[in-house]
């Protein structure tokens, strides 16, 4: 049987919009550690139709 790992998130305030200029940098490396984890999954195992 294979486990599921828990990934916990840290909420942010609902007022935090990406376009919001002193939140900019924020939402970039947000974005970067979001498509390194995709990237880093192994995906062999999934087949498409």
């Amino acid at each position: 049987m294979m486990q599921t790992p828990i990934i916990r998130h840290i909420m942010i305030k609902h007022t935090a919009s990406p376009y919001d200029v002193t939140l900019r940098e924020y939402f970039k490396m947000r974005d970067k550690k979001y498509i390194a984890k995709i990237k880093s999954q192994d995906n062999s195992d999934k087949k498409y139709a």
